[in-house]
């Protein structure tokens, strides 16, 4: 009996990879707002709600269930609680959201 000799197969070399540049998402027109990924706290009445998100936060202001004499936080305003009409900014992208003038 003769034995065979085995001949291994030659591998092929791994393709490099490509420096891959992480994509640039374009900001979606609803989430160009800089308060799009906050979550808010409010008061209604002596309730506490929250946290809610900015597309509920519309919502709320839509429905009138949030207000400029609401009080709000995020987590940017630091220690405490503001009124939404002290908080032009914040009071402004609401009322361009909701189309208001």
């Amino acid at each position: 009996g003769g034995g065979d000799g085995g001949s291994g197969g030659a591998e092929q070399p791994g393709q490099p990879e490509r420096g891959r540049t992480p994509e640039k998402q374009a900001p979606a027109e609803r989430d160009s707002s800089p308060f799009a990924r906050k979550q808010f706290f409010f008061n209604k009445g002596r309730e506490r709600l929250g946290p809610v998100k900015w597309d509920d936060l519309q919502d709320k202001f839509r429905t009138g269930e949030f207000h400029e004499k609401s009080l709000v936080w995020y987590k940017a305003l630091g220690g405490q609680f503001v009124f939404l009409k002290d908080h032009p900014e914040l009071h402004q992208a609401l009322r361009d959201a909701v189309g208001e003038d």
